[in-house]
C-alpha cells in the first residue's frame, strides 16, 4: 500500500494560514528510495483532487493520504513482479499528447481534414502514452494469445518472417522478437517519435532481430510475398487509407501466409451503439473525435473509420482486398469487458489473394460484428 504521511503533507499553521513556499517530502514505497522535495500547497491541492476522484483514499479530515491496492493496481503498478493488467496510467499521459494538438482541431471541422499523431505538439507524450496502454496488453497476453492461433507457435520456433504494421513504438513487436529468436521481426509506422522510442528500447533490451522501418520515408512493405505473418492491433481504424494499406499487406505476405487484424469490437452500427453501450460509445466517440478519427482523416479521400468504425462500415468497404479466407478469431484473454476490449473480436486472414478474385461484401470480417 502507498501512504503519504501526515507530516509529511500537513500545511504549516494549519488550513487557512499564510503559506510560505516550503517543501515537503513524499514517501512512496514504489519510489525505490527516490526522494522529491516539492512545494506543499501545490501537492496539497493536487492530493485534495485525487481524492475527491477516488484515485487516492484519504481519512476523514484530509489529511492522510493512501492507495488501496485497486488504487496503486489502476495507477502504479505498471511493471516489475507487481504489474497489474489493469495499469490505466498511461491513457493519462495520452491525453497530455491529444490536448497539445486540441486548438488544431477547430481548423478540421472547417477543412476536413485531421492531424496525424506526429501533428500533435506533445507528440512524443501521445506516442508514449498509447505504447504504455497497449503494453499491458502486450505484457500479461500477447505471446500466449498468439500462441492460441492453431500452428503459429510451431512456425515462429521454427522460424519465419514477421511483420507488425503500425508498430508504434514497438513493444509487441520486441516482445515476440524477444519470445521467438529463430524468427525476424520488421515494425513498420509512419510516426517518427514512435520509430525513435522503438528503436531505444530495442538498444536497451538488446534485440537483434528485429528492424524498424518508416514505409514513407525509408523502405515500402515489399510487393512481392515475403513475410510469413502480419499483424496490425489496434490502428486500422487510424488509418486514413486502411484498405490500401491492407492491399499492400495482401502483397507482401507469402501465398499460405496470414494476416491478424485486431480492432475494437462495438456494435454493428453508430445507432447500437449509442443505444447497447452508451458509456462506453461516449468514451470512445470523444476519443475519436480528438485522436482516432483526426488521424484517419489526415488526408484528402481517406475513409475516416474511427475508433468504432471497423465495426460500422470497415468490413464492407475492405472486403475488396480479397484476402483468400477471412475467420473470425476471438483471444482468450481479455483485461476490459468484451464490448470495450480493442482485442476481443479480430479477423484472421489466411492467404495472400482470392484467387476467384470475388467480393465477399459485408461479411468478409464476420468476427468484427459479434455482439
Amino acid at each position: 500500500m502507498h501512504h503519504l504521511k501526515e507530516e509529511e503533507i500537513g500545511a504549516p499553521g494549519g488550513p487557512g494560514a499564510p503559506q510560505k513556499h516550503a517543501s515537503c517530502e513524499l514517501r512512496s514505497e514504489t519510489m525505490m528510495g527516490q526522494q522529491n522535495r516539492l512545494p506543499c500547497r501545490w501537492v496539497r491541492e493536487w492530493l485534495f483532487q485525487q481524492a475527491s476522484a477516488r484515485l487516492l483514499t484519504a481519512d476523514a479530515d484530509g489529511r492522510h493520504f493512501w492507495m488501496t491496492p485497486v488504487q496503486a493496481d489502476a495507477m502504479a503498478n505498471e511493471t516489475g513482479p507487481d504489474a497489474s493488467p489493469a495499469f490505466l496510467a498511461g491513457v493519462a499521459q495520452q491525453m497530455v499528447g491529444i490536448s497539445s494538438g486540441v486548438h488544431k482541431l477547430k481548423d478540421s471541422f472547417r477543412t476536413g481534414l485531421g492531424l496525424r499523431y506526429d501533428d500533435y505538439g506533445a507528440a512524443q507524450d501521445l506516442a508514449l502514452g498509447v505504447s504504455r496502454e497497449l503494453s499491458v496488453w502486450v505484457r500479461h497476453c500477447m505471446v500466449e494469445d498468439f500462441c492460441t492461433i492453431p500452428g503459429l507457435k510451431d512456425l515462429l520456433e521454427r522460424g519465419a518472417p514477421v511483420a507488425d504494421v503500425a508498430c508504434g513504438c514497438g513493444e509487441g513487436l520486441l516482445t515476440l522478437a524477444r519470445a521467438f529468436p529463430a524468427s525476424t521481426f520488421t515494425g513498420y509506422d509512419n510516426s517518427d517519435h514512435a520509430l525513435a522510442a522503438a528503436r531505444r528500447r530495442q538498444e536497451e533490451l538488446g534485440v537483434t532481430n528485429a528492424t524498424f522501418v518508416n514505409p514513407d520515408t525509408e523502405a515500402p512493405m515489399p510487393s512481392e510475398g515475403t513475410f510469413d505473418f502480419v499483424y496490425t492491433m489496434d490502428a486500422i481504424h487510424d488509418m486514413p487509407r486502411p484498405d490500401a494499406v491492407i492491399g499492400a499487406v495482401r502483397q507482401a505476405v507469402k501465398d499460405g501466409g496470414r494476416y491478424l487484424i485486431g480492432d475494437f469490437q462495438g456494435r454493428d452500427s453508430p445507432g447500437a451503439n449509442i443505444s447497447e453501450m452508451p458509456e462506453a460509445a461516449a468514451l470512445f466517440y470523444g476519443y475519436s473525435t480528438l485522436l482516432c478519427m483526426s488521424s484517419a482523416m489526415s488526408q484528402e479521400g481517406a475513409m475516416g473509420l474511427g475508433t468504432l468504425g471497423l465495426t460500422e462500415v470497415g468490413s464492407a468497404a475492405l472486403a475488396s482486398t480479397r484476402l483468400a479466407r477471412q475467420d473470425p478469431f476471438l483471444f482468450p484473454h481479455t483485461l476490459k469487458p468484451k464490448t470495450t476490449d480493442p482485442l476481443s473480436g479480430v479477423g484472421l486472414a489466411s492467404g495472400r489473394r482470392d484467387p476467384h478474385g470475388k467480393d465477399r461484401g459485408a461479411n468478409a470480417f464476420p468476427g468484427w460484428n459479434t455482439p
